[in-house]
C-alpha cells in the first residue's frame, strides 16, 4: 500500500486532545497551556501563540509552545524548547524533543519553495524536485474545495509539505519505524500539521503520488475538524473515500472494489474488528493485511454515506469535536441516527455478505506472471531500447498470450508496432486500457499522444494527466510521449519534462 497516516505515535505520546464540556470545559481554558493545546489541535497556530508568549517559564506552556513550533515546521526552535531540562523531564517533552531534533537533521540544508498564490510551502531534501511544486499546489488547491464541501473543514494556510528522498528520512521525521514503512509500502504520512512524503523520484516505477497527497490532506482536515478524536477506522475510511474526489473520476477509481476485497477478506479471515486495527495501518504485518483493512473501512464508510447521505460527515465531525470525554463515534452516531456503531457494523456486514461477490485477483490464489513472462518482458524492453523492434515484438507477443491483461506488455507491444509504422495496431492495443488491467504510467502517456493525433484533446489531456499522476519522473510521462527536444506546451509540464530528461533519479 502507498498511503497511510501513522496516528499511533501521536496516541502514544498523548497528543490527542479530548475537549470537555460544561464546567470541565470552562476549567480547561483557565490555564494558557490548555487554551493553546485546544487551538493547536485545530491548527489555529496564530491564535495559539499569544496565549503562550510570556508564559514560557512554565514547563507545560513551554511544552505546548514546542508543539506549536513543530506544527509550524520550525524544527530547530522546537528542539531548543523541548530539550530544555524542565520540559524534557516531561515524557512528552523528551519524545517530541527527539522528533524535532531528528526532523531538523533530516531537512538541514533543504530547499524551500513558497507558492504564495496557493499558500503552499514545500521543503525538499533535493532541489531537483522543484518542478513538482506546481502539481503539489494543484492537488492541495483542489483538495481544499473537495474537503470544504465534503467535510466542512478548511485546510490550514499555509499548507506544509515535506518531500524526502527515502524511507529513512520519512521515519526520522514522523517517528514511524523504518521497517514498518518498508513492510507495508508506506510512502507518506500526515502528522504535526504537515504531510511528509517520499519523492516519486525515489521509485523507478513511481507511485500514485497525487492521490496519496490528497489522502494525507484528508487526514489533516479530519484531525483539525475533530481535534484528533477520530478513531483509526474513521480516519482511514474518510481518507480512502476522499483521496480521489479532488479530481475527475475515471474507470479505475472503483476497481478493485473495496466491497469485494472486504467481503473476500472476511471470508479468508484476513479482516479485523474496527477496535482491533492497532495504532496504525502502517504497522500491520503485510501489504495484504493493509489492503483488506483499507477496503473494510472504505466499504463501511461508503455504506454509511449511502444510507445517511453525503452530508453525514459534515454533521458528524463537529459533533465528535464537541462530544464529552467519555463519548466517541458510537455515541455520536447513536444521537444522530438512533443506531450505534455496533448496530451499523452489523447492518453493513449483512449487506456486504448477503450478495455473492467475486474474489479480486489481489486476494485470489492465482499466480502472477511466471518467471518466463517476466524474463520476456524484461528482454523485450531491452530490445526495444536498442532498436530491435521485431525481436522485441516476438517475445512480448508470447508474454501477452500468457498474461493478456498486463497493460505494461500492451504498452511495449504498442511501442514495437510504432517502430514499424503500424499505428493502427498500437492504437488497438491501448485504446481499451482499463480494468482489470492495472494502471501503467507510460501506457497512459502513449495513449494520450495517440488520442492527440486523433484530435481528441480532452481524452489526450486526461491520459497525460494520469501518466503524470503515477510517474512524473518518467520522461515518457513528463514529456507527454514527445521525443526530445520537443516539450509540452504547458509551462509547468515543460519544466518537469526538461528535469525528467536531465536530472537523475536517486
Amino acid at each position: 500500500m502507498t498511503h497511510k497516516r501513522w496516528i499511533g505515535f501521536i496516541q502514544a505520546i498523548g497528543i490527542a486532545v479530548s475537549l470537555c464540556i460544561g464546567a470541565q470545559a470552562v476549567a480547561a481554558w483557565d490555564h494558557p497551556a490548555n487554551r493553546a493545546r485546544i487551538l493547536i489541535s485545530e491548527l489555529r497556530l496564530k491564535e495559539a501563540e499569544p496565549w503562550l508568549q510570556g508564559a514560557l517559564s512554565d514547563p507545560q506552556a513551554a511544552l505546548e509552545y514546542g508543539k506549536l513550533l513543530l506544527f509550524s515546521t520550525r524544527y530547530e526552535e522546537a528542539a531548543r524548547i523541548l530539550e530544555r531540562p524542565d520540559v524534557a523531564a516531561i515524557a512528552q517533552g523528551a519524545q517530541l524533543g527527539q522528533l524535532a531534533r531528528d526532523s531538523a537533521q533530516a531537512v538541514a540544508g533543504a530547499f524551500v519553495v513558497h507558492d504564495i498564490h496557493h499558500d503552499v510551502i514545500v521543503r525538499m531534501q533535493d532541489d531537483h524536485d522543484q518542478p513538482l511544486v506546481p502539481f503539489i499546489s494543484e492537488v492541495i488547491d483542489a483538495s481544499r474545495s473537495s474537503l470544504r464541501q465534503g467535510l466542512g473543514v478548511e485546510l490550514p494556510r499555509p499548507m506544509y509539505v515535506e518531500l524526502v528522498r527515502d524511507h529513512f528520512s520519512l521515519a526520522k521525521m514522523t517517528g514511524l519505524p523504518e521497517d514498518a514503512a518498508r513492510t507495508t509500502g508506506t510512502v507518506a504520512i500526515a502528522n504535526w500539521g504537515r504531510v511528509t512524503m517520499v519523492s516519486p523520484r525515489a521509485m523507478s516505477a513511481g507511485y500514485p503520488w497525487m492521490d496519496t497527497l490528497a489522502h494525507e490532506l484528508t487526514h489533516i482536515a479530519l484531525g483539525m475538524g475533530t481535534r484528533d478524536r477520530a478513531p483509526l477506522w474513521l480516519q482511514e475510511g474518510v481518507a480512502k473515500t476522499f483521496e480521489k474526489r479532488w479530481r475527475r473520476p475515471d474507470d479505475y477509481d472503483p476497481y478493485p472494489s473495496p466491497h469485494d476485497i472486504a467481503a473476500a477478506g472476511i471470508s479468508k479471515n484476513l479482516a479485523r474488528d474496527f477496535d482491533d486495527l492497532g495504532p496504525s495501518v502502517a504497522l500491520l504485518p503485510s501489504p495484504t493485511h493493509a489492503l483488506v483493512v483499507y477496503a473494510q473501512v472504505e466499504s463501511f464508510l461508503r455504506f454509511l454515506l449511502s444510507e445517511l447521505g453525503e452530508q453525514m460527515l459534515v454533521e458528524l465531525i463537529p459533533r465528535l469535536r464537541e462530544a464529552g470525554p467519555s463519548e466517541g463515534v458510537s455515541e455520536v452516531l447513536a444521537s444522530m441516527t438512533g443506531r450505534d456503531l455496533q448496530a451499523w457494523q452489523q447492518a453493513w456486514r449483512a449487506w456486504l455478505t448477503g450478495t455473492p461477490r467475486p474474489v479480486p485477483s489481489e486476494l485470489s490464489r492465482e499466480r502472477g506472471p511466471d518467471a518466463l513472462v517476466l524474463r520476456d518482458v524484461r528482454l523485450g524492453r531491452l530490445l526495444l531500447e536498442r532498436g530491435h523492434g521485431a525481436a522485441a515484438a516476438r517475445l512480448l507477443q508470447t508474454a501477452e498470450e500468457r498474461w493478456p491483461n498486463d497493460l505494461q506488455i500492451r504498452y511495449l507491444l504498442a511501442k514495437a508496432s510504432l517502430r514499424h509504422g503500424d499505428v493502427d495496431s498500437a492504437w488497438n492495443l491501448l485504446r481499451q486500457a482499463g480494468p482489470p488491467m492495472a494502471p501503467h504510467a507510460e501506457a497512459f502517456s502513449l495513449l494520450g499522444r495517440m488520442r492527440e493525433e486523433r484530435h481528441d484533446g480532452v481524452g489526450a489531456e486526461y491520459a497525460f494527466f494520469r501518466g503524470l499522476s503515477l510517474n512524473p519522473w518518467s520522461s515518457e510521462c513528463a514529456c507527454e510521449a514527445k521525443p526530445p527536444p520537443a516539450l509540452p506546451t504547458d509551462a509547468a509540464r515543460s519544466w518537469l519534462c526538461e528535469a525528467a530528461r536531465n536530472a537523475p533519479r536517486y
